[in-house]
């Protein structure tokens, strides 16, 4: 899909950020795919990305979290850079 990138953003038609795909046009399309006896392995690799992606996701949650939490506590003297390490420590 990404070699066809190109080619599918040529199809757009239209104006002032209306732009639509052609429907004959990109049925016309021919795009390269894998073999079918590949598809378990690419399903199992691609649930895998989609895994991690999620888990890097949550930590960047976790950790804005963290860091919304901590940065005023250090900025206002509440708390010393010793205990703020120690909380990250903690959650990563």
């Amino acid at each position: 899909m990404l070699g066809a990138q190109s080619q599918l953003e040529a199809l757009g038609e239209g104006s002032t950020g209306q732009t639509e795909l052609n429907r004959a046009k990109l049925g016309q399309l021919v795009l390269d795919l894998p073999e079918p006896k590949c598809w378990p392995e690419l399903g199992d690799a691609l649930g895998k990305l989609e895994a991690t992606g999620r888990a890097r996701l949550d930590e960047n949650r976790t950790l804005t979290e963290l860091r919304d939490t901590l940065l005023p506590k250090l900025v206002s003297g509440q708390i010393r850079i010793k205990d703020a390490e120690r909380a990250v420590e903690e959650v990563v």
